[in-house]
């Protein structure tokens, strides 16, 4: 099954599109060597090959397709985002959407994106803590164990009953700095055995300094083996809005 219409059409009124980008690139983005370097790495960046194996082993079809599609959303969304922490606006914001059969190809993704505004503290420290195995078992009560490795992080999170299976996976950390802005592709590059397997897990992570403190962006979309439907719909988006929350709410604290 081909990458569908209504699909797309669900990304475009996400704001997601890569190619509406295109009319910005020109004037926003103009307004710094910094912003105009962020840019030019960030298109450039190459959908995961690892990733892309993972959606083939468990017969996502047209997985390369539907993967960049989805890369690129990213992309877009998380530029958006940082030309208007360059321009000084910044709304705190949780939003998570689980995809339904009317989004084709992207039935039973999680849509997550969270924006946080800090008074104090910097966009490195920001985004080194986001990633701390420490700070991350603290702030997500479900993880078991998190280790990480260079640019390799696991985690393995128990059983939230009706919402998640109990999961290990590890993914792939590729990070860059381009003067007040930092930012990190997370990609899925393995499932553990025995654990219920994500098909898809990729995220943008960026962190900038502003004259106001540092701000946070965070864009992510998964796809796990188990989908979420029905009366759980709900439970599952208030449990993943409260706990993007109290990753803010703890940041901040640390930032403090």
């Amino acid at each position: 099954m081909e990458f569908n219409q209504v699909a797309f059409r669900r990304l475009l009124f996400f704001g997601f599109l890569v190619l509406a980008l295109s009319g910005l690139s020109g004037v926003a983005f103009a307004q710094s060597n910094e912003m105009q370097d962020f840019t030019k790495w960030t298109q450039a960046l190459p959908v995961s090959s690892e990733l892309i194996q993972q959606m083939q082993n468990y017969g996502i079809p047209n997985a390369a397709s539907l993967a960049h599609q989805i890369h690129g959303s990213i992309i877009a969304s998380d530029l958006q985002i940082v030309t208007e922490f360059e321009n000084g606006k910044c709304e705190p914001v949780t939003k998570v959407d689980i995809l339904g059969s009317e989004s084709g190809a992207l039935e039973g993704f999680v849509r997550v994106e969270t924006i946080g505004c800090f008074p104090k503290g910097r966009a490195e420290s920001l985004l080194k803590l986001y990633f701390d195995p420490d700070f991350r078992k603290t702030a997500i009560p479900q993880l078991d164990q998190v280790q990480l490795n260079n640019d390799i992080l696991c985690e393995q999170s128990e059983k939230v009953p009706f919402v998640l299976d109990p999961t290990r996976t590890c993914v792939r950390i590729q990070k860059q700095q381009f003067g007040n802005i930092h930012s990190a592709i997370v990609s899925l590059i393995s499932n553990g055995q025995g654990f219920s397997p994500y098909f898809h897990r990729e995220a943008m992570v960026t962190a900038v300094d502003t004259a106001r403190g540092p701000r946070l962006h965070v864009l992510a979309f998964a796809r796990q083996k188990q989908k979420v439907s029905g009366m759980f719909k709900g439970m599952a988006v208030n449990k993943i809005i409260s706990g993007q929350k109290n990753i803010i709410q703890l940041l901040g604290q640390s930032l403090q």
